[in-house]
């Protein structure tokens, strides 16, 4: 006749059990934990060229809206009105 398992042996199987399967988590949540970190550091580097393109589309606002630049488009444009109506008066401020 065999002999039933013994409950000492059923408590040590199931803590390998538990044992082992927190040890899988833990692996599992430290690679997550190192792949979120690179996808932090992807962003970062995103953020940073995105910063750079808004400094100079800043720039290029700044240049674009001076006066003198302003006048410059204005003028252009009425030239080109003139040329394509000449019969049209425009006054200009």
């Amino acid at each position: 006749m065999k002999r039933p398992c013994m409950p000492t042996t059923i408590i040590l199987y199931l803590l390998f059990g538990i044992t082992l399967i927190f040890s899988f988590l833990r692996v599992h949540s430290r690679i997550q934990i190192t792949l979120l970190g690179y996808e932090i550091g992807r962003m970062k580097e995103r953020e940073t060229d995105l910063i750079k393109v808004r400094s100079l589309l800043t720039m290029e606002l700044a240049k674009i809206t001076t006066k003198e630049r302003l006048q410059q488009i204005v003028s252009s444009d009425l030239q080109a009105k003139k040329k394509q109506n000449p019969k049209t008066a425009f006054f200009v401020k």
